[in-house]
């Protein structure tokens, strides 16, 4: 990419980019402490970014935090699972030690078995909400990145940011 063509220096794109995570990051820390009473998972949200290739520009922005995190945005966890976007009182087939073994005989391995959800019957009291700590302040945000993308690279890359929305929002990583 020639430098005469962006409207700022890639310095300046860096700067701008990382004052956005940190402005998200703030955000969501609000969130959590109005609402939430896990000091952690405020205090360990950190920005984690990656430069391209050549080490001029960030390439990728994103948030790194505690697992317990994607549960609360969803509002699940401790026996409530998300079912049809519908949080309810549920359980693993990995919980019954006869049915695991059933499971394993028919070559599912442990994994596969905690991923087999079932839900209780009975109109138990519901007593999780999800809490949108990180997805609404990243969605609130996002054409501000974008206009920052644009300056840099140009208008194509405001389109590109928009699409790659859904690619934003938080995303299970296991084995971490």
């Amino acid at each position: 990419m020639d430098a005469e063509q962006n409207l700022m220096t890639a310095g300046e794109f860096n700067t701008k980019v990382k004052a956005w995570a940190s402005k998200v990051r703030n955000t969501s820390r609000g969130v959590l402490t109005k609402t939430h009473s896990g000091g952690s998972l405020s205090r360990k949200l950190q920005i984690s970014v990656r430069f391209d290739k050549e080490k001029i520009w960030l390439e990728r922005v994103g948030f790194r935090f505690l697992r317990y995190g994607a549960f609360r945005e969803y509002g699940a966890g401790r026996g409530y699972i998300v079912q049809n976007g519908v949080i309810v009182r549920g359980y693993s087939e990995f919980r019954f030690k006869k049915n695991r073994q059933i499971w394993k005989e028919k070559g599912y391995d442990d994994n596969k078995i905690k991923a087999i959800k079932h839900t209780t019957s009975g109109g138990l009291d519901i007593r999780r909400s999800p809490l949108s700590w990180l997805d609404t302040p990243i969605r609130k945000n996002i054409n501000e990145l974008g206009d920052i993308a644009g300056e840099y690279f140009g208008d194509d890359s405001l389109q590109h940011v928009l699409e790659q929305l859904n690619k934003i929002t938080i995303k299970k990583s296991y084995g971490k």
